[in-house]
Parts: structure tokens; sequence; C-alpha cells
């Protein structure tokens, strides 16, 4: 959020203020390729997509629980088929998921009371 003030701050310092958040001296940028090449290298992850990060905000926002359509509305996905499709399900969470499962196993064994025992 931080970064989006300060381009916002930045329109007007251009003189005659930009209509884009994101410019180079008020000016669209049309291709930010070459940028965000130098920026994945210099953070240190080079391969980095620019796409990835959506689909990091679709698993975040699936990780707090978020109601689908305020995630779809935030990722700009307009039907459920392509978020889903981004919702990527990972190792752990499985392990995660059967671990509820397991719990919620034992937890109702404990409350179901043993046959009585039957002499033999």
């Amino acid at each position: 959020m931080e970064i989006i003030e300060r381009r916002w701050q930045a329109r007007t310092l251009t003189g005659g203020g930009a209509r884009f958040v994101f410019h180079r001296n008020g000016k669209r940028i049309r291709d930010f390729r070459t940028a965000w090449e130098g920026a994945t290298e210099r953070a240190g992850c080079p391969d980095l997509l620019f796409h990835d990060l959506r689909r990091s905000a679709v698993n975040n926002l699936n990780a707090v629980n978020m109601p689908p359509k305020v995630a779809m509305q935030i990722t700009g996905h307009k039907t459920m088929t392509p978020y889903q499709r981004y919702h990527i399900v990972r190792d752990d969470d499985t392990r995660a998921a059967l671990s509820k499962v397991d719990a919620a196993v034992k937890a109702t064994r404990s409350m179901t009371p043993e046959p009585p025992a039957t002499a033999a």
C-alpha cells in the first residue's frame, strides 16, 4: 500500500499531474517487461513471472478463508472456473486438511460410548 501511495503522490510531481499511478516522467508505461526483469533480478527471484503474483494472491486469500466472491473481486476473476484454476493445492494444504479430519474423527470416537463388554 505504501508503494501505491508513493506512486499516487508522484503523479503530481511530474508537472501537470500524470493520469497514471505507474508512469515514467508522467508518460504511460507501455511495456513493463524490461523493468520487471530488472526488478526480479535485483530481488533475487529472476524466474518470477508477473502472473505468479495473481496465483499467490488467490492462494493467500483462500488460506485466510476469504469468501470466494470477495476474493474474486480482489483478483479480478469474473467466474469461479478460472479462480479455482489459480488455486494450487499444495502438499501442506492436504496435510492440514487431513489433520483436521483426523482430529474430528478422534473427537467423535471419544464421545461415542463403548458398548458393554460381553461375557465369553
